[in-house]
Formats: C-alpha cells, structure tokens, sequence
C-alpha cells in the first residue's frame, strides 16, 4: 500500500513538474576552431652545456654464500664458550613454629625437594625448551 502511494507521489509529481515548466528560448552558440597553437611563454634551451665527466663506479668483490653465514654458524660456539655458571652451596628455608605448647619444625619440604631433583630439572628443562620452540613457532 505505501509503494503503491510513493509511486502515485512520485509519478504525479513528476509528472506536473514537466507539464507546468516553462522552455527557454533556444540559445545560439558559434564555436570556431583554430588549428594554431598561441605559445606565450617560449623556453629557449642552450646548447653550449658541459656534460659533467662522472667516474665508473668501483665494485667491492662479491660476498659468497658461506663468507656471509660463517659469523651466523660460529656465534653459537663463542657464546656458549662465554657462558659461566657459578657455583654455590645454598641452604633450604626452614621455619619453625610454636602449636600447643610444642614447637614443631617445618622442613619436610627440603627433604622433598631433594627426593624429586633429579627427576625435576630434566622434566623443567624439556618444559622450557617446548615453551621457547612454541614461542619461535608462532612468530
């Protein structure tokens, strides 16, 4: 039903747009070509310019594959040949507490710790080394 009266809108307005719109005298246009061209500001070009004398340029010998991946492949040995660990004895932190008349020691952990170490470093160093290989994977 609105189409139906937009179309009689618009079409009647249009419509009557036209039929009451009044025409222009026609207009009488004379248009002349000319094949010549009006250049009003000429360049002049001299022609007594020096050429500027320009060197050939002098080429560096040629880098090969392996001089520029030999400083790559040897960064490896000299930095781990860098690396110094130091060593040092340390201590487990205990704690005592005081329960019901009683003080009770708490370093149950320490021996814990120490059971598990040998199977703990191993299994933290595969971790970070499958975290870092992630890491590197993913960028």
């Amino acid at each position: 039903m609105f189409k139906r009266i937009f179309f009689c809108l618009f079409f009647f307005g249009c419509f009557a747009s036209t039929v009451h719109a009044q025409t222009a005298p026609p207009i009488d246009v004379t248009v002349t070509n000319t094949p010549e061209v009006k250049v009003i500001n000429k360049v002049q070009i001299e022609d007594d310019l020096e050429v500027p004398q320009v060197e050939i340029p002098v080429v560096d010998d040629v880098s090969t594959i392996e001089s520029m991946i030999q400083p790559l492949l040897n960064w490896r040995q000299s930095f781990v040949s860098s690396i110094v660990v130091p060593s040092f004895e340390g201590q487990c932190p205990t704690s005592s507490v005081y329960i019901f008349g009683r003080n009770v020691r708490l370093n149950a952990h320490c021996t814990v710790f120490s059971d598990v170490a040998p199977f703990l470093s191993p299994a933290c160093l595969f971790f970070y080394v499958c975290f870092a290989g992630l890491i590197i994977l993913r960028s």
